[in-house]
C-alpha cells in the first residue's frame, strides 16, 4: 500500500475539444479534415450528457480550399 501518490486527472474532463457549451443559436464553427459522422456523434453525446434542449446540425463543406465539416447550433 502506498500513500502520497497524486490522483491523475480523468480523461475527457479537461479542456473541451469543441465549443458546444459556449455556442449561441445561429453560431457555427469549422473543423478541417473532419468526418461528418464523428462530429454529429460528438454533438449528440454532448447533448445527451449536458443539455437536451440544444440542437446542432453538421454539413460537409470546403472553405478556403480546405475540406471539412461546419457545425451550427440551431436551437
Amino acid at each position: 500500500v502506498q500513500s502520497g501518490i497524486p490522483l491523475k486527472r480523468a480523461r475527457g474532463r479537461g479542456r473541451r475539444k469543441y465549443p458546444w457549451d459556449t455556442m449561441e443559436v445561429g453560431g457555427s464553427f469549422f473543423v478541417a479534415d473532419a468526418e461528418q459522422k464523428q462530429l454529429a456523434h460528438a454533438a449528440y453525446m454532448w447533448r445527451r450528457n449536458n443539455d437536451m434542449d440544444r440542437r446542432f446540425e453538421t454539413r460537409v463543406t470546403t472553405e478556403n480550399g480546405v475540406h471539412g465539416v461546419r457545425v451550427w447550433r440551431t436551437a
